[in-house]
């Protein structure tokens, strides 16, 4: 039974799979008139689409607030709640030896905002974090889980404040320097001809502000008298910014330190300097002449620490961050092919937020959700529209549905990295992408697709293959039948578990399908489910009729779990709309 489940669930999707493409997410057709505000009233159907766009999971609780107080409102109510949960906190309660931090494993804490309650600002750090891409995956950040922990902390908290303070935090911290070279990072010098590295030069303007190619404020590229696109920096740039941020190095570095920078040579008993900014010294930063992007500071006029704003406010004042950052924060919550007036409507709240403010993030946020082309309800049935769930969101949603709590190990949510133990898994673990460049891009189009024949972006779709599609379906399934997941500890302990999930208010609903169905449209679709998936689900569950897993729930929970696993696997629910 499980194979032919197996097999099942592997055909919808090879059937699927190019229509879910074309249906991933391409918001091509114009917004309608009219702001989201002026509706009477939300329905239910409205207001768990809207949790499905802000949130990582919901409750019915969760719904009733957003009806009751309205999109805006509830908005306001996230943004003002404090921050629960701080990963260095985390980060240092785990790791508590006063010695050189050598572990990376920062996701767990990461992830602990599944139980949280600021939902949208969990949302926005996992978006910035596949923006500003920082990563534990390369040998360079390897001794630096400490200094990483702090940037997912500067993420959610920094991340909401202006664009040019978050960019300037993310410049200083420490493990960007090392996962960027651009820690240690000395000057050029006139006698041997050296220059600095280029490496976070390079990519602060590429990746983390303001792209290639110069930019309208609906997100299309300037063209030139020839008609071709028009670069936003040169070579030349890059050499006068990697000029500009030369010098820094861990706060309190001594030269000693300089001189052995490929280890962290902070004394043993202050490993807390991972967490500071780095600070820039005078005798290893660049005193030449710095040109970039229509600047020029003089040589020997400066200090690090201004040349350092100098870049920061040029990069945050130019006029391509608005569609550039704004167009991939909408793929990341809302749409993976937003409409030109769709970007421009953020772009402009971006240059402006009403108070003259640039740059303000909670108000670009606030815009995004907003949008009348997020909040038409006519979008749903729309080929164009929408975006893929990743596979971290779709794990996510699971955890926070089912209320899941941990076990042995504190914070461990079970998110499988792509090495050690947990090697296979969902093909995606925060903080772990394998480069700069973020698990996929912003403009990836599957080839031999009709999204290809259109020229529509898919950015997810980069890492859904057939054997990512299985080892998905396969974790999923694991966890759902067992109700968590647990992992060997001792002869006398061999099966601990790390993870439990809370099926109480759904069992009992097995014995009246229809009614479970329904619940599970409601929570996991926001009521989008076709009578062809509900059947397929209800076929599902009538199918299963022994119990082969020795499961708390019994035969229930093997059905339920069943049930949930074809679900999470159709082309239907892959699909956020």
């Amino acid at each position: 039974m499980i194979a032919e489940s197996i097999s099942f669930v592997m055909r919808g999707w090879t059937k699927a799979l190019f229509a879910f493409a074309l249906a991933c997410g391409l918001a091509a057709a114009a917004a309608a008139p009219g702001a989201v505000h002026a509706q009477p009233a939300i329905s239910p159907q409205d207001a768990e689409r809207f949790l499905q766009q802000a949130t990582f999971g919901y409750s019915e609780a969760d719904v009733a607030l957003v009806q009751s107080i309205g999109y805006s409102a509830w908005i306001d109510q996230q943004f003002a709640m404090p921050v629960e949960y701080s990963h260095l906190a985390a980060f240092n309660r785990l790791n508590p030896a006063v010695e050189n931090s050598n572990n990376t494993i920062i996701h767990p804490g990461m992830w602990i905002g599944f139980t949280k309650n600021d939902q949208l600002r969990q949302r926005y750090l996992f978006a910035l974090s596949q923006i500003m891409v920082n990563s534990s995956y390369t040998p360079s950040t390897y001794e630096y889980g400490r200094s990483l922990a702090r940037y997912v902390d500067i993420l959610q908290t920094t991340g909401l404040t202006t664009f040019g303070e978050l960019l300037t935090q993310v410049t200083l911290n420490p493990s960007m320097g090392a996962f960027l070279s651009n820690l240690y990072n000395r000057g050029d010098d006139p006698v041997t001809g050296s220059q600095p590295d280029q490496n976070f030069a390079r990519e602060v303007m590429q990746l983390f502000s303001i792209g290639l190619w110069q930019l309208n404020p609906d997100g299309s590229r300037k063209l030139d008298a020839r008609g071709q696109p028009i670069p936003t920096y040169t070579q030349d740039d890059v050499v006068g910014v990697s000029k500009a941020l030369s010098g820094f190095a861990f706060k309190g570095a001594t030269r000693d330190d300089w001189d052995y920078n490929n280890c962290f040579c902070q004394p043993p008993s202050d490993p807390a300097v991972q967490a500071k900014a780095m600070a820039g010294a005078d005798w290893y930063h660049s005193w030449s002449e710095k040109r970039f992007l229509g600047v020029t500071i003089k040589a020997g006029s400066t200090s690090p620490a201004a040349d350092l704003k100098v870049v920061m406010d040029r990069l945050a004042k130019h006029p391509n961050v608005g569609p550039f950052i704004g167009r991939q924060l909408i793929q990341r919550f809302v749409t993976s092919n937003p409409s030109p007036a769709y970007i421009a409507r953020v772009s402009a709240v971006f240059a402006n937020d009403g108070a003259k403010v640039r740059g303000n993030m909670k108000a670009v946020m606030r815009a995004i959700l907003l949008d009348p082309e997020a909040r038409d309800p006519g979008k749903v049935s729309d080929p164009t529209f929408g975006r893929i769930r990743e596979p971290i969101q779709r794990y996510a949603q699971v955890l926070r549905v089912f209320n899941a709590r941990t076990g042995i190990d504190s914070d461990d949510f079970g998110i499988p990295t792509w090495e050690g133990y947990r090697r296979r898994g969902l093909g995606q673990s925060p903080l772990h992408a394998h480069t700069v460049f973020n698990f996929y891009y912003p403009d990836f189009k599957p080839a031999g697709t009709e999204l290809f024949r259109r020229n529509l972006v898919s950015p997810e779709m980069q890492i859904t293959t057939p054997a990512s599609i299985g080892d998905v379906d396969d974790f999923m399934l694991n966890t759902l039948v067992f109700g968590g997941l647990t992992r060997w500890v001792s002869e006398a302990q061999p099966y601990a578990p790390t993870l439990t999930l809370d099926y109480s208010e759904w069992l009992p609903l097995v014995r009246t399908p229809p009614v479970l169905i329904e619940k599970m449209n409601q929570r996991f679709m926001a009521g989008q489910m076709s009578t062809t998936l509900k059947r397929q689900l209800r076929d599902t569950m009538a199918a299963v009729t022994y119990d082969w897993a020795q499961t708390t729930g019994g035969l229930n929970q093997l059905k339920f779990a069943q049930a949930m696993r074809v679900l999470l696997a159709s082309a239907e629910y892959v699909v956020q709309k």
